[in-house]
């Protein structure tokens, strides 16, 4: 209500906060179609020099959009999350890009970018010492092979991802 309001106020600054807000309470509700509306919103309302808070808004619709299988917007926003991500110049992010990447090519069939992906996604991790998204990445890897009936070789990546999950836990 109160981005409505400040709508009508013609209050942008306001707006745009009180409809990041709403957009990231519907999104853990599961009202998607009013997180879509309400980030978009935001989006729209966010000057293009904030990159960081653009990045979040984005990255919290791309899941909304993963949840619709809207694949179409979910990939428009995925490569903009990495070129932010390349713009901001950091790692953690580049590595939550390719782990939402690695996803986005395993539901949609594409099982060879997803398994590059996930290793872009490894290395950068690795890089970082982030044994979380290694973890991650390692299970995605082990995810995507495990769809496409190689059991062995997910075993292997699947291990992998275990263990470094037992290191952080």
């Amino acid at each position: 209500m109160l981005a409505h309001h400040y709508r009508q106020a013609e209050e942008p600054e306001k707006e745009r906060h009180y409809a990041c807000l709403a957009g990231e309470q519907a999104a853990r509700q599961y009202a998607n179609d009013e997180a879509v509306a309400f980030l978009s919103r935001a989006l729209s309302l966010t000057p293009g020099e904030a990159l960081a808070e653009r990045y979040g808004l984005l990255l919290t619709r791309e899941k909304v959009y993963q949840v619709l299988g809207e694949r179409e917007a979910q990939g428009a926003d995925l490569k903009e999350l990495a070129e932010l991500a390349e713009v901001l110049d950091d790692t953690g992010r580049r590595a939550e890009v390719m782990l939402r990447q690695a996803y986005f090519h395993e539901v949609t069939g594409d099982y060879a970018a997803a398994i590059a992906a996930a290793q872009r996604a490894i290395d950068l991790a690795q890089g970082r010492e982030d044994r979380v998204a290694e973890a991650a990445g390692q299970l995605q890897w082990g995810r995507t092979l495990w769809t496409q009936g190689e059991g062995a070789g997910a075993r292997r990546q699947l291990d992998q991802a275990l263990a470094l999950a037992r290191q952080v836990a």
